[in-house]
């Protein structure tokens, strides 16, 4: 008599076999059209296969050779067949050394998932192995491995080591009752003890938002609430800040400080003073009763919030993995090389591509409390730091600092990171002597990233995939599914061996959802082969440059760009792939924004939940849109050209914002300048105007004037010119352009000064009187 067990397994594999008999004989499955497809093809290549044979029967050998180089030239005359070859030569070498670099990286990532190691059990496994090295270097303070040492005014005092830090923070939150799937927020100014608090709250599967410790009021609340937070660790800085808020967030939410120094218990309240829990707590490991694994959720990580309020991403132990070592593996970051970040710890760049280093390479990292654009090569050369990191605006606010002798005398090999401008690269290079520029692309929630490295690599949204009548939540293991639900998977990968094709696939994946500028190659973000494009997981295709939207063809599919034809970056999404995946936001509504459908094929999101696909031939697709402007060109390297949104069309024309932003900025001294386009009453499309920083009222507008005839098209020139007195930025140093963009050109709403290009060429004041002429149509522009 069969047990329980038994009989459940039973009625398992007879649902799977009666699914699977179902989903492979439709007719209108893609399945059953992706084998058709591959038995025309097969019937193909036997032709070919028999008809050469009986030429070399009959005729022989010699006379086969022939026949098939006549054959092989007329085809590559035919199909332009010699360019390919000709691209082929000359990118053959970069795609072989990013191969290399990327099958070290699965190699590596690999044995961590075969393992089902978490980032603290990689952490630990580093601790042993160099326990006297540096970890961190914070300021005047040495942190390493096994025995944290800082050095004040000559003096030595002995703190805990990081391990034994997170041990003791990880021993406080389980005695007050936290556990796997919990959420504690973490808003502190950069430092090492912000990432010992992290990796302790790991270490009990405590899920970790990490907030940004610029945001106040609305934004702040938005942030700790979206996450559904339960607890919330904040730097004593930021005391009054949380004050402010604290009515409005839910009652339950437990509050803790934590200071560097001594704080008065009296002006906490109703706070808990966390650096005084941790002073007694235990530095030995925690006594879990949960499972922790490779695929669990590891932290929430923030977008920068420049299209609206920032949206949480979520970011498990497996994607910080693949952030780390995949930068490290790629660029060749060495065990002995010190990483010198100024970015906020609370980012993907600052929090895991850099600080995943020491975590998971055993590098030193240099960590600094703020970015200062005239420290920052001082710190360099302070530290001895061979690596530095760089985002956004950074490089041009580092050129603008007068010539110093620190400026070369380094000892860097190499810079990282992404926004570097194509029109400062070279002048940034020379003047800093940098040998090399790792400039890398991705978003924090996005899966279609072509950087220097293996940058957010996703496991598959399992609570979709799984079917179930209750979805995961947060603290239930994900279940161990591939793709489709979970019988079925079980049964269809023991009878096909998928295991092993899902493994070689992944090959393809991690050298394509990372293609790399590993040859230095001047403004390019990365590259996508040409050798072998159609692997490749990500395509650039048209869009209206006005509302952002794919342009289809006659039959409403996406259309594929052309080499210097800009157009938007779009990743694959597969269901069935781990590393295809898009995880995305955790509010589920924001997600669905990011994806686009009908894209390839019609119909080809319509099996997300539990369609069986050939790993082969797939064609349940999903595409992420990352919502940039990209452009290629022949030898594959991609270039950034602008956000969507951001372009406008004026006089029939598209203007790309950040081009005329790069070239306005360099004119005017490298201040910070926002373009964008505003609409005219009566006029198509939409002016250019130009939002440049002049709060000392030293811009020469006659030179800028001079300087954009010569630079800009007539169409992309901007009409008007607004001198701010600040301009906002985001935590990542993008410039904040949407409100300005809102407000327009009117007068009688901006009090910063205005300007507009008159007839004459040159920029004169925009009154009251001016506006109205420019809308009565009495001015011309």
């Amino acid at each position: 008599m069969c047990n329980g067990n038994e009989t459940v397994n039973k009625v398992k594999k007879e649902h799977a076999d009666a699914e699977l008999a179902t989903m492979v004989c439709d007719t209108r499955t893609p399945v059953r059209r992706s084998v058709v497809r591959a038995t025309v093809i097969a019937a193909k290549v036997t032709l070919v296969v028999v008809c050469a044979g009986l030429v070399w029967f009959f005729m022989g050998w010699l006379f086969l050779i022939q026949l098939l180089l006549v054959a092989l030239v007329a085809y590559l005359a035919a199909g332009r067949g010699f360019k390919w070859f000709y691209v082929a030569f000359r990118t053959l070498p970069r795609d072989v050394t990013a191969l290399y670099s990327y099958l070290g990286l699965l190699w590596q990532v690999r044995s961590y998932q075969r393992k089902n190691l978490t980032v603290a059990e990689i952490f630990r496994q580093n601790v042993a192995k160099h326990p006297n090295k540096e970890c961190f270097i914070f300021e005047d303070t040495e942190w390493t491995f096994s025995q944290v040492l800082y050095f004040t005014l000559g003096a030595l005092y002995h703190v805990h080591h990081v391990e034994e830090y997170s041990n003791k923070v990880a021993n406080v939150f389980r005695n007050h009752g936290y556990r796997k799937g919990d959420v504690v927020a973490l808003m502190m100014e950069n430092r090492p003890e912000f990432v010992c608090l992290w990796l302790g709250l790991s270490k009990l599967g405590v899920i970790v938002p990490l907030i940004n410790y610029n945001l106040r009021q609305h934004p702040l609340i938005h942030s700790i609430t979206v996450a559904r937070s339960q607890a919330l660790i904040f730097g004593s800085e930021l005391l009054s800040d949380i004050r402010d808020v604290s009515g409005s967030l839910h009652n339950n939410l437990a509050l803790y400080c934590w200071s560097p120094d001594k704080i008065n218990q009296s002006t906490l309240h109703e706070v808990k003073n966390l650096s005084e829990l941790l002073v007694d707590a235990s530095t030995t490991p925690p006594v879990l009763t949960d499972t922790l694994g490779y695929h669990d959720r590891l932290m929430y990580i923030y977008t920068s919030g420049t299209t609206g309020l920032p949206k949480a991403a979520v970011i498990t132990n497996s994607r910080f993995v693949f952030v780390s070592a995949g930068i490290g593996r790629v660029l060749g970051f060495r065990s002995s090389d010190r990483v010198y970040t100024p970015l906020p710890l609370y980012h993907t760049a600052g929090g895991a591509m850099a600080v995943g280093q020491a975590l998971i390479a055993g590098s030193c990292v240099v960590i600094r409390r703020r970015f200062s654009a005239s420290a920052y090569f001082t710190d360099v050369c302070k530290y001895k730091c061979t690596v530095a990191q760089y985002i956004g605006e950074m490089c041009r606010y580092i050129l603008a600092v007068p010539p110093r002798p620190e400026d070369t005398d380094h000892k860097l090999r190499l810079v990282f990171g992404n926004g570097l401008r194509p029109q400062i690269w070279s002048e940034f290079t020379k003047r800093f002597n940098i040998p090399r520029v790792g400039e890398f692309y991705g978003a924090t929630e996005g899966n279609a990233n072509i950087g220097e490295c293996a940058q957010y690599l996703v496991e598959p949204r399992r609570g979709f995939l799984c079917d179930a009548v209750v979805r995961p939540t947060p603290d239930t293991s994900w279940p161990p599914v591939v793709f489709g639900t979970e019988v079925v998977w079980s049964s269809f990968s023991s009878e096909w061996m998928l295991l092993l094709v899902t493994f070689m696939e992944m090959i393809c994946v991690l050298m394509n959802s990372c293609a790399v500028n590993v040859d230095n190659k001047v403004g390019a973000i990365g590259f996508v082969s040409r050798i072998i494009p159609s692997v490749y997981p990500i395509s650039i295709i048209r869009v209206d440059p006005n509302t952002g939207e794919p342009i289809r063809d006659s039959k409403g599919l996406c259309i594929v760009c052309k080499p210097g034809e800009p157009g938007v970056f779009i990743g694959k999404i597969q269901p069935n792939n781990p590393t295809r995946a898009f995880l995305g936001y955790v509010d589920e509504k924001e997600s669905l924004k990011k994806i686009v459908h009908d894209v390839f094929q019609m119909g080809d999101s319509a099996f997300l939940r539990t369609n069986i696909v050939f790993v082969d031939m797939c064609v349940s697709i999903y595409l992420n849109v990352t919502g940039d402007i990209l452009e290629s060109d022949e030898l594959g390297y991609l270039y950034f050209k602008d956000r969507t949104g951001d372009t406008f069309r004026w006089k029939g024309e598209n203007v790309s914002t950040s081009e005329v932003e790069a070239v306005i900025s360099n004119v005017a001294n490298y201040r910070d300048t926002v373009v964008y386009g505003v609409e005219i009453q009566g006029m198509e499309g939409r002016a250019g105007m130009a939002a440049i920083l002049d709060p000392d009222e030293s811009l020469n507008l006659r030179s800028l004037a001079e300087s954009i005839r010569k630079c800009l098209p007539s169409y992309a020139r901007p009409l008007f010119v607004r001198a701010l007195q600040r301009v906002d930025v985001t935590g990542t140093y993008k410039l904040m352009k949407k409100e300005l963009q809102k407000e327009g050109f009117d007068p009688t709403v901006i009090k910063d000064r205005l300007y507009f290009l008159s007839p004459s060429g040159t920029y004169e004041l925009l009154t009251e009187d001016v506006y109205n002429q420019i809308f009565s149509g009495k001015i011309r522009l």
